[in-house]
């Protein structure tokens, strides 16, 4: 469910849309805002999808909130609504990159199809996010894939063309670190433990797991040329 903050400093008029939205059953959790700097301080402390507002209110009009509204979340839907027709409001808008413009008194026809519009606009958001959001993770476990395979092949003496950790020219010695935990637990090994393990050795490291109960550390050997000695 989307949220749609609605600012007029009007309280028939907020309450007013309010109500239509509840009417008309539209699936979307209302929050309301008497004037512009409400309305923006909102903005800054919780998600807006979408937000419905006057031109002509005290302190902050309804133009300027959208601009700065629009600065502080590019990707809030913003339709404005007045009595006031002229060009001038209506070029500001579309540079301010309203959804919508409606005018006084709000017709419920023209209102339910411009709020259907921006639920449209912020599925269509949603869906491209998830999208993203897929691609990364798959992205991420190829190159998962792709270390773990390399390292892999690194302790059974597998060479790769064109350096890589088996290149005598990048990594002259490999020493490998066989940690036993005695109990599974190297498959729920986090960065946490990474972290702190980097902080107790002190040098660059790679690691794959063996099984459930090892975990094999990479170390290049000129590191530890320069130690004598580590605890872990």
């Amino acid at each position: 469910m989307y949220r749609i903050l609605i600012v007029d400093d009007e309280r028939i008029e907020r309450e007013g849309i309010q109500k239509l939205i509840v009417h008309h059953q539209l699936k979307l959790e209302t929050v309301l805002a008497e004037n512009g700097e409400a309305a923006l301080e909102m903005i800054k402390n919780q998600h807006i999808d979408i937000m419905i507002t006057d031109i002509k209110m005290p302190f902050i009009d309804g133009l300027e909130l959208s601009e700065k509204a629009r600065q502080w979340d590019q990707n809030l839907e913003i339709i404005i609504y007045s009595a006031y027709n002229e060009f001038e409001y209506a070029r500001r808008a579309l540079r301010t990159n309203v959804a919508n413009y409606l005018l006084k008194p709000i017709q419920i026809k023209e209102f339910l199809h411009v709020v259907e519009q921006v639920i449209e606009a912020c599925n269509k958001k949603t869906a491209e996010k998830l999208r993203n959001e897929e691609l990364q993770v798959g992205y991420e476990r190829g190159l998962a894939y792709e270390r773990e395979k390399i390292l892999l092949d690194a302790l059974y003496g597998v060479s790769h063309s064109g350096g890589g950790m088996g290149s005598h020219d990048h990594h002259p010695w490999i020493h490998l670190v066989l940690m036993d935990s005695g109990k599974k637990f190297f498959d729920i090994v986090t960065d946490d433990f990474n972290r702190l393990l980097s902080d107790k050795i002190g040098y660059e490291f790679d690691y794959v797991n063996f099984n459930e109960y090892k975990v094999y550390y990479l170390l290049e050997a000129i590191y530890l040329l320069r130690r004598k000695s580590y605890v872990l």
